[in-house]
């Protein structure tokens, strides 16, 4: 499988702190699609020493996409951020959230 790291790139540069938060679910019937593979949070990222900005989603669900990952031949995840928060100085602070489009 080939895992694509460009998302992270700004995070690494910027040298922020990241917080997980504690495992709320993991269950196979999210091979399917229908429901989480796996549910955390709440979920920090930021502030860094050259970055003030930071964001707090209180939860985040990974899901995984079974018909497009058999279509791709590869994993397809779709990730769920329930009511992100970010605070910081304008541009900055979409710096913190990368996008997740290819």
């Amino acid at each position: 499988m080939d895992i694509q790291y460009t998302s992270y790139s700004a995070w690494r540069r910027l040298a922020l702190q990241v917080s997980l938060g504690r495992i709320r679910w993991v269950g196979l019937e999210g091979m399917t699609g229908a429901a989480p593979l796996l549910r955390l949070g709440p979920v920090r990222l930021g502030p860094g020493p050259a970055e003030r900005s930071h964001a707090v989603v209180p939860q985040l669900a990974l899901f995984v996409e079974p018909l497009t990952s058999l279509v791709y031949r590869q994993a397809v995840l779709r990730l769920h951020l329930e009511a992100p928060r970010v605070s910081g100085a304008g541009a900055q602070a979409r710096l913190l959230l990368p996008s997740m489009r290819p």
